[in-house]
């Protein structure tokens, strides 16, 4: 979650993209056992899907006894820095303020007005 909270803060349509990748595509790896995944999923999509991680440490913990800290952790620890690192860019980004905004708007609204009336002083010359 971090990583999409973390993409989304700095584009909404770079956070949409990783959040489709990532969920659908991964979905199934949670899901479903390594075996049973289509080959697309074993050689494509399983690799850096982190919902395979989350079902590998749940499993690891439920039937083979490890403990909370098993061989899944540390890649979604690393996919957690990912996020937290995406955050802390998305904070240091400058973001206009609600005035600059309305600035904004009003002088691209100016300019399209004086572009109005220089195609209509144009017309009605011709």
């Amino acid at each position: 979650m971090l990583l999409y909270i973390g993409a989304i803060n700095i584009s909404m349509a770079l956070g949409a993209v990783i959040m489709i990748v990532f969920m659908a595509f991964g979905m199934m790896t949670g899901n479903l056992p390594y075996e049973m995944l289509p080959t697309f999923w074993q050689d494509w999509i399983y690799p850096w899907a982190p919902q395979h991680y989350i079902s590998e440490g749940i499993r690891s913990v439920i039937y083979l006894g490890d403990g909370a800290w098993n061989r899944a952790s540390l890649p979604l620890l690393i996919y957690g820095l990912a996020g937290i690192v995406l955050a802390v860019i998305a904070g240091l980004i400058p973001h206009k303020t609600d005035e600059e905004k309305a600035a904004a708007r009003k002088e691209l609204h100016d300019a399209s007005d004086k572009e109005l009336k220089e195609a209509k002083e144009a017309a009605d010359e011709a």
